[in-house]
């Protein structure tokens, strides 16, 4: 094999290497991260919620979990104002949740 045939060759699997880097990196999902408010799923004041509008759940005597009983975060399911609004400069205080430094750190980053 000649010096000019390893050359194209040599090119071909370059050409080919880059099609295929470029179709791996289009085809590439965000990364999210789903938090699941629903349960109402928390271990006494350690509320692992992103953001919580309202502060009033609390346990009746059988240790259900209502509302208007107390003084916990009641996380609604979508985090607001809309994670839209989040910037560079945004505080992380932006939403009020035991988590909400964190998952305004993951929009910034743009993990959704």
């Amino acid at each position: 094999m000649n010096r000019t045939s390893q050359a194209v060759i040599f090119w071909k699997q370059v050409v080919l290497f880059l099609l295929m880097a470029q179709s791996t990196i289009s085809h590439s999902q965000t990364v999210k991260i789903l938090f699941d408010a629903t349960k109402a799923q928390m271990s006494a004041n350690a509320d692992w919620v992103i953001d919580a509008d309202l502060n009033n759940l609390g346990y009746n005597a059988a240790g259900n979990m209502l509302t208007g009983l107390g003084n916990e975060a009641n996380p609604q399911g979508i985090p607001t104002p809309a994670q839209i609004g989040i910037t560079a400069n945004t505080p992380e205080t932006f939403w009020t949740g035991g988590l909400s430094a964190w998952a305004v750190d993951c929009v910034k980053k743009a993990i959704r």
